[in-house]
């Protein structure tokens, strides 16, 4: 799984950008059940980008573990669009070590000051 943890758009992004600017804008704190999907996403992310006619040649998806960015070229030396991400290994009562998600029944979290559970 992958968190969508940050999300970043400069007031120099062009409004042309605005349909890549909203579908990023989109999966901020989202979750991606696995890799293709975000893979997926990155895809569709540039074919969008690639459609419209005045990005062709001055916009472009860049990205690596962790993190994507949209840079326009000679334009502005920094992304104008970002996001990063983070792998997720599970979340409370639920294991995402398995093809489909199970319900972990044995985790309590007990307080010991106060002797209850969460």
């Amino acid at each position: 799984m992958i968190y969508i943890d940050y999300y970043f758009k400069s007031s120099a992004t062009p409004k042309y950008l605005d349909p890549v600017a909203e579908m990023i804008e989109a999966v901020y704190k989202h979750i991606f059940v696995d890799e293709e999907s975000y893979k997926a996403f990155v895809s569709l992310l540039t074919k969008k980008l690639k459609a419209i006619p005045k990005a062709s040649g001055k916009a472009h998806v860049d990205s690596g573990p962790g993190w994507l960015h949209v840079v326009l070229s000679r334009q502005v030396p920094e992304p104008v669009l970002r996001i990063s991400c983070k792998p997720v290994c599970g979340f409370l009562q639920f294991c995402t070590n398995s093809k489909t998600l199970e319900r972990i029944k044995s985790i309590t979290f007990k307080d010991n000051e106060k002797g209850g559970v969460l």
